[in-house]
């Protein structure tokens, strides 16, 4: 029962929409009309600016810490936890609060990593970062950031340091942020990808 209740927590505060409200209360525009439409940081920095994208990166971790740590506490298991962390990371994806239309799930996986196996975790935000730093490219940062601290992870737990149970982890978090950044991917290999710069929203076409 406690299991099924941490579950639904972690689904509910992954939901909420941070990067909307953000924009909505600094900028008093909707989100979903500018730029890529997504709620996730990356396009909070093109409409707000990188006061309110560092705001919402940090709520957007938070959301995936949160829950985990709570599984923790409470001696989940494992794999409890890691699908826990799991709900989250659903939430912000396909949140309950905003049509089931939401970001694509990196910062909340981060954050949910954090508490199973912050070497990796770090380790994904420095190379995402610099590779999102030195391309300018935000899908780029995430998809090499996500791959990287899901391959840290392995290695710790091939190491003995981590649980097995926290494979499940690397699995999930690449499946999802693959399939999220699907049309990305096709834009990079097209070479149409936007690059990441602040304020350069456009508003879009209805």
């Amino acid at each position: 029962m406690i299991f099924l209740v941490l579950m639904l927590v972690a689904y509910l505060l992954g939901s909420i929409p941070t990067g909307k409200v953000v924009v909505k209360r600094t900028k008093g525009v909707d989100i979903q009309d500018y730029g890529s439409g997504n709620i996730g940081a990356a396009n909070v920095l093109r409409v707000a600016g990188p006061k309110a994208s560092g705001l919402v990166l940090i709520v957007d971790i938070f959301k995936g810490m949160l829950p985990v740590l709570l599984a923790k506490w409470l001696l989940v298991s494992p794999i409890g936890q890691v699908l826990v962390g799991t709900a989250a990371i659903v939430g912000h994806v396909w949140p309950v609060f905003h049509g089931f239309k939401g970001g694509k799930g990196v910062l909340t996986a981060v954050g949910s990593l954090f508490v199973l196996a912050p070497l990796a975790a770090l380790a994904a935000m420095v190379t995402g970062g610099g590779i999102m730093s030195k391309s300018r490219y935000s899908s780029l940062g995430s998809l090499t950031g996500t791959i990287v601290g899901a391959i840290c992870l392995v290695l710790l737990i091939m190491a003995g340091k981590k649980p097995s149970g926290y494979l499940l982890h690397a699995f999930i978090s690449t499946l999802v942020v693959v399939f999220t950044h699907r049309e990305n991917i096709q834009r990079l290999l097209d070479g149409k990808e936007n690059r990441l710069a602040s304020g350069s929203a456009k508003k879009r076409r209805p």
